[in-house]
């Protein structure tokens, strides 16, 4: 792989991760700086975008990633199209798509707007798999899968079914609301969204392929077989008990369709669904995100994680003069994916690697 020269010890490394064969051991992907995100700091406006053009992502793209060429840590060269990550879902059933820019990352993002007044209205849908967003959607899959060839990999999509499209249809308020008060229609209105979610992700591992028998992921970067990302952002406002009466069952039977799941927890509001999490069928790997403005991280939690999460590996941020100062203590949790912030270049982030593929628990 031309922007990794590592990556077939990369793909080893993380197929002991995830098969559990390493769970004495730690893995890091190392944020450097970066000169390109740098530059394209002020590249788009705040606020609203138009879709943008496949050229533009395509020059960030090759430009950013290629920057880890000589990066030796546990990342792979993963472009993530956030264009489609969420606005794409009620885009086929007719919903108005909105981009905004996320400078931190250099993605441009999607959401929709609410277009159901009511619950019911939701039999009314019908999702167009010839409408614009579709066409444009299959379109930029094409026209990425060309551009990536043998010199990076192209994420899956996070999904967004049962009561994340309840929200993306809704709002929020609505969708917890539309739960009590239609409960006897809940699962049909899941399974259509599974369906829908279906057609994206199928789309996908038929568009782009599998890269080794793995699937990339802009979570666990490259995972063996056909591996989804799924969301249970909404449950982070509810009881585990809520999840288990409205999420697992949702969330298992789209899982089962294909060979497992990453998943993701906002760690401000949703660390007290670790453990339930952890308990998915299908669950490879589970993300603690932080947020920007939240002062209380996930790493200043470990040892709470740790006894939450079973064996499921975990990603977690975590300062880079920290990292380096468990690493020299041998006091680091094994089985977590660290990402480890503000590494000053890339000649230290490889002096660091060869600490961390030695390290043992």
């Amino acid at each position: 792989m031309e922007y990794k020269k590592n990556y077939r010890q990369v793909m080893e490394r993380l197929d002991g991760l995830f098969s559990g064969q390493c769970r004495d051991q730690v893995f890091a992907r190392m944020s450097v700086h970066s000169p390109v995100l740098e530059r394209y700091s002020t590249y788009y406006p705040e606020g609203d975008l138009p879709y943008p053009s496949l050229e533009e992502r395509r020059d960030f793209w090759n430009s950013f990633l290629s920057e880890q060429t000589e990066l030796l840590d546990d990342s792979m060269p993963v472009a993530y199209m956030a264009e489609f990550d969420e606005g794409l879902y009620t885009a086929l059933l007719g919903a108005p798509i909105r981009f905004q820019y996320l400078k931190e990352t250099g993605r441009v993002c999607s959401m929709g707007d609410p277009i159901l007044k009511e619950f019911s209205d939701w039999r009314s849908l019908k999702m167009d798999k010839e409408c614009y967003w579709a066409k444009q959607y299959i379109k930029q899959l094409e026209f990425f899968k060309s551009d990536a060839q043998s010199k990076y990999g192209i994420s899956h999509f996070i999904m967004i079914d049962g009561l994340n499209m309840l929200f993306e249809l809704r709002g929020a308020t609505n969708a917890y609301y539309d739960i009590m008060e239609h409960s006897e229609e809940i699962e049909e209105f899941f399974e259509f969204t599974r369906q829908i979610n279906f057609w994206v992700q199928d789309l996908y591992f038929e568009t782009i392929g599998l890269f080794e028998g793995g699937t990339f992921s802009n979570y666990g970067q490259w995972m063996p077989g056909r591996i989804v990302s799924e969301s249970i952002d909404p449950f982070h406002m509810a009881s585990p008990d809520y999840f288990e009466e409205w999420g697992r069952e949702n969330a298992e039977k789209a899982i089962s369709r294909y060979d497992g799941a990453a998943l993701h927890i906002h760690h401000g509001n949703g660390r007290h669904l670790i453990h339930t999490a952890s308990t998915i069928k299908g669950a490879k790997i589970i993300t603690m995100s932080d947020e920007m403005f939240n002062r209380d991280k996930a790493y200043m939690h470990i040892e709470e994680i740790d006894k939450l999460r079973g064996d499921v590996p975990m990603i977690i941020s975590i300062p880079y003069p920290l990292f380096i100062d468990l690493l020299d203590k041998g006091t680091l949790t094994s089985n977590i994916m660290y990402i480890v912030m503000n590494v000053p270049d890339v000649s230290t982030a490889n002096r660091a690697m060869e600490k961390v593929i030695k390290y043992r628990r």
